[in-house]
């Protein structure tokens, strides 16, 4: 595989611009992330062991479409456990990972469940500079089931969150379902961003709040 050079953003006026050029909005991805974190919380000491990933996936997912569907042309889409967006004007998919660490610049993000259909998607990924490019051509889709898709090549991002609530868009290479690389990665919110009451609704409940009066029932 040809060595990739990686375009990274994490300065705000650049991350704006780009999003622009994406029909994206920082807020309303960082508001999707807001939503898996709080997802994250539904998890308790008595669920499986991987429940935490996997509620934050789903209502990232959920808040992704919320903020999204029926914006600047943006629709669901869906495609053998793939779940997202698509934007037919402009061919880019983004995807939802849950990852074990975003916004590092000393190691890449590891997604879990990456597989052949990841690879498959992401398996012809082209390199380009940020500014003045055409977005790359990433895939040939076959049948498409969620969308009614008027193109034939996307480029295709990955919406990625971790534990501690970091966030990044960005575009993998993988090979032999591994991420080997990406060729470009948006820190949304990075360490310095983090704010623990901001990633949970305002009214959401603390777990010194809950109190639960339990009283025997008496007969008639």
């Amino acid at each position: 595989m040809t060595s990739t050079s990686k375009v990274v953003l994490k300065e705000q006026d650049r991350i704006e611009i780009r999003l622009c050029q994406l029909t994206l909005e920082r807020q309303r991805l960082i508001s999707a992330g807001a939503s898996g974190m709080a997802g994250r919380g539904l998890a308790g000491a008595m669920h499986g062991k991987t429940s935490a990933g996997t509620y934050a996936f789903h209502e990232t997912l959920a808040g992704l479409r919320i903020e999204h569907v029926g914006i600047n042309g943006w629709e669901s889409y869906f495609d053998e456990g793939l779940e997202g967006i698509v934007n037919n004007d402009l061919s880019i998919i983004v995807l939802v990972k849950t990852a074990d660490r975003c916004c590092s610049d000393f190691r890449l993000p590891r997604l879990r469940n990456v597989g052949s259909k990841s690879e498959e998607v992401c398996q012809s990924a082209s390199l380009f500079d940020h500014a003045g490019m055409d977005l790359p051509s990433v895939r040939t889709l076959r049948t498409p089931k969620s969308s009614n898709l008027r193109s034939s090549r996307f480029s295709v991002f990955y919406l990625l969150l971790d534990p501690e609530g970091r966030m990044e868009l960005s575009m993998p290479v993988i090979e032999d379902g591994k991420i080997k690389d990406f060729i470009e990665r948006i820190y949304l919110v990075q360490d310095s961003d983090l704010d623990p009451i901001s990633v949970l609704p305002e009214d959401a409940p603390k777990d010194d709040d809950l109190v639960i009066d339990v009283k025997r029932k008496t007969g008639k």
